[in-house]
């Protein structure tokens, strides 16, 4: 993360990543505007269903939601004397459900293949906290996906098969 400056505050991580090449995935940027419709707007939660499949049903689906956390330190080790005098924080959620289908080429069969992904971020509701964090925390959970050198699902797998550290 590039250190910031907000008001009073500096921000900065506290840690050094010994491999300073960042990988490139490629992300697709999804068109809310024109291939999904809305099914839920709630104050914390959202949902919306992608239109462009090949029938009526939404074979992928998005939920978006928000809540308060009353106190960001919770289950974290911090020193006391680090600790902000204001504890709240906030909670949000990115989810997709996606249906694949798989063909088989020989009997002609064919299955649907419920997948799910969720990513959850929780930061403290702090002004010293910026979209430069928040960015900072989302690639690194995504990297936390990943296995050292790669950017296929091969640490996913791992994890699927049980071998939850990485090597």
């Amino acid at each position: 993360m590039t250190n910031y400056t907000i008001g009073d505050y500096t921000v900065s991580d506290l840690v050094t990543d010994t491999i300073a090449t960042p990988k490139n995935i490629s992300v697709p940027d999804l068109k809310y505007a024109t291939d999904y419709t809305k099914v839920l707007d709630a104050s914390e939660e959202a949902k919306i269903a992608n239109t462009t499949g090949p029938d009526l049903l939404s074979h992928e689906n998005i939920r978006f939601a928000r809540s308060e956390v009353s106190n960001i330190y919770v289950g974290v080790n911090s020193d006391s004397a680090m600790v902000l005098p204001q504890k709240k924080g906030v909670q949000v959620m990115c989810e997709i459900s996606n249906t694949y289908r798989a063909a088989n080429s020989v009997s002609g069969n064919e299955y649907d293949l419920p997948c799910k992904g969720r990513i959850v971020l929780r930061f403290p509701a702090s002004t010293c906290v910026t979209e430069t964090l928040v960015t900072d925390l989302l690639v690194r959970t995504i990297a936390a996906a990943f296995g050292t050198g790669s950017t296929n699902a091969s640490r996913i797998m791992d994890l699927a098969m049980g071998a939850l550290l990485p090597n």
